[in-house]
């Protein structure tokens, strides 16, 4: 330090002013940068303890996949989100699998949850929120994400052209006839869907009206696609509703590569509709009546008490 600066910070008249000046520097800097930067911590950190998949109470994993070379697929951390339950989550339907079902608007906004204007959970005086159970799993290569999700509105089950999973059939059958929008490619938004195709009945608009969603049977899309990377690979997602519980798996296969028989989509589909039929959830009475608080464990007996809110 210079011996002009040594005087000004020696003099008595300068110092009350320096330390004013420091601190109002330092609380600028703290509100400018600490703060944001104390606040993305806690994000990531937050984050980083919600990277894992809930495959409870119904999902298939890595162990249910014998005889093969199957494994938990790593949690993109961009593929998560607030937006289903308190905290954050996995976002299934935005994995490549799952993408091409559930890239609609609406049903965007209601299960991928990439748009701000509707949040769920947050919006409901109840305090009750979906019970959503997510997997991801690479069986010889292969990609297959799971994602069941019961509502606290009730099963769907009940015949409404407006409802949530009707409208969710109702844009599969769109993106087959008119291709996705390259701003619902959520899930591979630097490549190319090169096809689509719808898979499943066609209900009739008369039977929206009367057609137990149930009734419908498996729904969803195929689709052939090329990543950002230049590979090329064949999807197919599908949709059902089983005990009122909305039952949706995705599968992956990169081009050149076979599915054997216990690796086709409506197999899986099936499989992942039993494990709901032979646990079914609960749902609130009719008259809305509730009890106690709203659990907070996934296991497969405490579905009925979350959407319940209590045991």
């Amino acid at each position: 330090m210079s011996t002009a600066m040594r005087r000004v910070f020696a003099n008595p008249s300068v110092t009350p002013l320096l330390v004013v000046t420091l601190v109002v520097t330092g609380l600028f800097l703290w509100h400018h940068l600490g703060r944001d930067a104390w606040r993305d911590w806690q994000r990531d950190r937050a984050i980083a303890d919600a990277a894992h998949w809930s495959p409870e109470p119904w999902g298939l994993t890595a162990d249910e996949f014998p005889g093969h070379d199957a494994a938990a697929l790593p949690v993109d951390t961009s593929r998560m989100t607030t937006r289903r339950q308190p905290g954050w989550s996995v976002s299934a339907v935005m994995y490549d699998p799952l993408g091409p079902l559930f890239a609609g608007d609406l049903a965007g906004v209601r299960f991928a949850t990439t748009s701000d204007r509707l949040l769920p959970w947050m919006d409901r005086d109840d305090g009750l929120y979906p019970v959503d159970a997510t997997s991801g799993v690479d069986v010889d290569g292969v990609q297959v994400i799971t994602f069941a999700t019961v509502s606290p509105d009730g099963p769907y089950t009940v015949a409404d052209e407006g409802s949530t999973v009707w409208q969710l059939q109702y844009e599969a059958e769109s993106a087959a006839e008119h291709g996705l929008h390259d701003d619902s490619l959520v899930w591979n938004p630097d490549g190319t869907v090169r096809s689509v195709e719808y898979v499943g009945r066609r209900p009739t608009p008369a039977e929206r009206y009367v057609l137990e969603l149930d009734e419908l049977g498996p729904f969803g899309l195929t689709t052939h696609q090329r990543g950002a990377d230049g590979r090329e690979f064949r999807t197919t997602s599908l949709a059902t509703v089983a005990e009122g519980a909305l039952v949706s798996v995705g599968v992956l296969v990169p081009d050149g590569v076979e599915l054997t028989p216990d690796l086709e989509p409506a197999v899986l589909l099936e499989r992942l509709a039993d494990e709901v039929r032979a646990d079914p959830p609960s749902f609130p009475a009719a008259d809305g009546t509730t009890s106690d608080a709203q659990a907070d464990s996934r296991t497969t007996r405490e579905v009925g008490s979350v959407m319940a809110a209590g045991s």
